[in-house]
Formats: structure tokens, sequence, C-alpha cells
């Protein structure tokens, strides 16, 4: 997990690794959600 303050920092790598982290979960909640419904 990346800390919030650095999630928060204007930097074109934190920003990307935050999306990506964004990206990884939303896809972990669609898939738990279609296995779960």
């Amino acid at each position: 997990m990346v800390p919030l303050h650095k999630t928060a920092a204007p930097s074109i790598t934190g920003d990307t690794q935050r999306d990506r982290h964004i990206e990884s979960i939303v896809q972990q909640g669609w898939s738990m959600a279609l296995l779960g419904f």
C-alpha cells in the first residue's frame, strides 16, 4: 500500500502508481461482485 501523503504528491510516477492501484482495486471489486452475484 502507498501512503496517502505519497498518493497526494503531484508527481507523474505517484499518480501513475495510484491510478494503477485504483484500477486493480476496481477490477478486483468487479470480479468479486460478478462471482458473488
